[in-house]
């Protein structure tokens, strides 16, 4: 160890008090050592360790700067720890969105090119069907020219009885014929892609979107406790009607 050794851990030592004052303390120790050409152990003989010369300065020190320094350390704290809580809320609402966002953008298909995204195999109910009962679960309803309803579920939980098809906490993308439909949902979420005949919709506690494009709709809905946003109603537009209880009914938006 050497001088310069006790300067720099003496300076280290005196980092809780101003500038000016360890300026001052510091250029006392190092003319002490040019003027007596001290060494290292006849320093720490004459004032002590780095250590213990800053703690009798340090203890000089005004209580309010003291005072300062530790509300300075409890800000900067606070603050760290505020920057920690926002990140993790960021964190928990990207995977929230990411868990909550449909697996692609449902407008930029139709009842034909929709096939090309979807693994789940497709199933042709023969059954004229002409009302869905959609349950506690998420639906995309496309409109073909095919005289048959087709589904494709990730879970088969679905049966129809005569011309209804009941859909149940399950997640199906579904092709009907271009004829009129009555919709009933409950605690879902449904998404109706161009609808090109009359609709008929019973909803409650439950989100419904509808895609569009250049299509005009007619929207004749009662509305209890619920919103319905965007949507604008043209007269000779496809009649689209019925009541929604508690739930919502906009545009559809990726």
């Amino acid at each position: 160890m050497n001088t310069q050794d006790y300067i720099k851990e003496l300076r280290k030592q005196l980092s809780g008090l101003d500038n000016d004052k360890t300026k001052n303390i510091i250029k006392e120790i190092e003319s002490y050592i040019e003027e007596s050409n001290a060494t290292y152990e006849i320093i720490v003989e004459r004032f002590g360790t780095p250590a213990l010369l800053a703690e009798g300065y340090l203890e000089d020190m005004p209580t309010t700067n003291k005072r300062d320094k530790n509300r300075s350390i409890i800000k900067r704290t606070l603050l760290i720890m505020l920057g920690f809580f926002l990140l993790a809320i960021a964190i928990i609402l990207f995977v929230f969105y990411k868990m909550t966002q449909d697996p692609f953008d449902y407008s930029k298909y139709t009842a034909t090119t929709v096939e090309q995204k979807l693994k789940s195999p497709w199933v042709t109910i023969d059954n004229n069907i002409n009302k869905i009962n959609i349950n506690q679960s998420q639906s995309v309803i496309y409109w073909s020219n095919d005289n048959k309803l087709q589904i494709s579920c990730k879970r088969d939980k679905y049966k129809q009885e005569e011309n209804t098809l009941f859909i149940k906490q399950s997640r199906c993308i579904i092709k009907v014929p271009k004829q009129n439909l009555d919709l009933k949902i409950l605690q879902a979420k449904v998404v109706l892609v161009t609808p090109t005949k009359e609709l008929n919709i019973n909803a409650e506690q439950s989100h419904i979107s509808i895609v569009e494009k250049n299509n005009q709709y007619n929207y004749s809905i009662i509305k209890k406790q619920s919103d319905i946003n965007n949507l604008k109603s043209k007269e000779n537009g496809i009649l689209i009607k019925g009541t929604l209880s508690q739930s919502d009914f906009d545009l559809y938006k990726y």
